[in-house]
């Protein structure tokens, strides 16, 4: 008995834009087969214990032959039940992934075709570039410049004949061959054309040209692959969002996973390009039942993070607690997030300061506390519920004014550092051995960013040995004074770092961030004028 084998296309690049059908998909695999062009975080979905195989190609770096891929395909449909075979774009759209179907139907295996969105269109799309548009264009033709044999392109002759829009895929380094044929072949040399590189990630590029002037402008530009190149009148054409708040922004976002959730969609809504980093995931350390019973004993239960509210739920729950046990428990929030999330199980929370910082949180406490207590502190018990990483800033301001506090650790945060396990080797050795995910073989690594933003001072130490593979054009942002003083520290001991400007956030929330951001990308942003 075989498993079942999804070919799934990723879309164009960025991790959001796969499909709802081919995200679920991945996140039940066992193996998964991917491209080269496979987005970093895209992996990041799939499961822990997932076996993650490379096996895509990139443009003189061919990992593996078409034939071989598609045995070690239906090798891991023998020995698993989901098997995805994950590839950028469109299966079908020079994906080769009909070759690989024709090999599960000579052999009797499950499958099936999961479409994505194609770059062909998608990326252009991103950089403003519609392929038809009313009076300017009625038809588009997608063709690959990439050939079997490495041959030149053929039929220039037939497409500069063609009416529409021109998209020529896999061509970054035959651009100028195109563009030489087709008007060697009757296409007028002033025809716009575009090259848009890395599209749909924070990094994308477009670079505007004429077939006449497009290869000396691709070496004073030097877009760099992958890119897809569109020749015609829409190619002229800019139709991207130039006027939100942030738009042209380019930030990473560093931090938990909820953290950089709710972030990336504020900065997306006001134009920015998004990029989440490598983020703090979380490790339960799990409670005993005594333990959970003696939490539930305390007056107040204060949580620091979201994280540490879901930690908690799934606990009682595991063991079989009902929240109404919770009854004689009043709740200390540190922020509008952990408020948001403890919404969500119904809880509400009773205490949550002005300032988003553990310093706010237990100053408040500290004062409310004081004011409820009758001249008797000692009597109140507080239990902390939060990481291995809390701040003491808690423990010293509730213990110095005498009041009970427990600190309860539920949970680890820890850098997500997504590796590919090759424990299965295919019989010949041919693939290669597991290593760490480097940014050499993720297009959206090494970036140049406007900002990278900090949630947390634990994402600052955790974060810090990543820095490198990224450059930062503007500033670092930190959620808080906490978290900027983190960020110092590092800096002094790292020259290379002290000169990158630090913005700390007036207002310490993810809103808070967006305004920061918002302010200085005014001023610094390039001028229409």
């Amino acid at each position: 008995m075989t498993g079942k084998v999804y070919l799934i296309g990723a879309g164009p690049g960025s991790s959001d834009l796969v499909t709802g059908r081919g995200l679920s998909l991945l996140q039940k695999a066992d193996v998964v087969l991917y491209d080269y062009l496979i987005s970093y975080h895209l992996l990041c979905q799939c499961r822990s214990d997932a076996l993650l195989i490379p096996v895509g190609k990139r443009a003189g770096h061919h990992s593996l032959p078409q034939e071989e891929i598609s045995r070690e395909i239906g090798r891991m449909a023998e020995k698993h039940d989901i098997v995805v075979r994950l590839k950028g774009g469109d299966p079908f759209v020079f994906g080769r992934g009909g070759e690989e179907i024709q090999y599960l139907q000579e052999h009797g295996i499950p499958f099936e075709t999961v479409p994505g969105v194609t770059s062909a269109i998608a990326a252009l799309s991103s950089a403003g570039i519609p392929v038809t548009h009313r009076g300017l264009a009625r038809s588009f033709h997608v063709i690959t410049g990439s050939t079997k044999d490495g041959c030149e392109i053929r039929d220039l002759a037939l497409y500069a004949k063609m009416e529409g829009t021109l998209i020529f895929m896999m061509s970054h380094h035959k651009i100028p061959e195109i563009a030489a044929g087709l008007t060697e072949y009757g296409m007028d040399s002033d025809t716009p054309c575009a090259i848009v590189s890395s599209g749909t990630y924070v990094t994308e590029r477009r670079v505007n040209a004429t077939l006449g002037t497009v290869a000396e402008v691709m070496k004073t530009e030097a877009p760099e692959p992958p890119a897809v190149f569109v020749v015609g009148e829409t190619a002229a054409l800019d139709m991207r969002c130039g006027y939100d708040s942030l738009s042209g922004c380019r930030v990473g976002i560093t931090g938990s996973t909820s953290f950089t959730t709710r972030m990336t969609e504020l900065l997306r809504d006001n134009g920015a390009r998004v990029l989440p980093l490598p983020n703090l995931s979380i490790s339960p350390i799990g409670l005993s039942g005594p333990e959970l019973e003696d939490i539930i004993s305390h007056e107040w239960l204060v949580f620091t993070s979201a994280n540490g509210v879901a930690v908690f739920f799934d606990e009682l729950t595991s063991h079989g607690i009902d929240i109404r046990s919770l009854a004689g428990c009043r709740v200390a929030a540190v922020g509008s997030g952990t408020e948001s999330e403890l919404g969500k199980h119904g809880l509400f929370a009773d205490l949550v300061p002005d300032e988003y910082s553990v310093d706010a949180l237990a100053t408040v406490l500290r004062d409310r506390i004081l004011s409820d207590c009758g001249g008797h502190p000692e009597n109140v018990r507080v239990a902390a519920l939060r990481s291995t990483m809390g701040s003491k800033c808690l423990d010293r301001c509730l213990a110095e004014a005498g009041i009970g506090f427990s600190d309860y650790q539920l949970y680890r945060p820890l850098l997500q550092n997504l590796t590919e396990k090759n424990d299965e080797k295919a019989e010949d050795g041919s693939l290669s051995p597991a290593r760490t995910l480097s940014d050499d073989r993720y297009p959206e690594y090494s970036p140049v960013l406007d900002y990278l933003v900090f949630g947390s001072s634990s994402g600052v130490r955790n974060f810090m040995p990543y820095l490198s593979k990224v450059r930062i054009a503007g500033a670092l942002v930190a959620i808080g004074t906490v978290t900027a003083g983190e960020i110092g520290k590092i800096m002094d001991r790292d020259e290379k770092l002290n000169t990158i400007p630090v913005l700390t956030a007036e207002k310490f929330s993810a809103s808070g961030i967006l305004e920061t951001l918002r302010k200085d990308w005014r001023k610094s942003r390039p001028s229409d004028e």
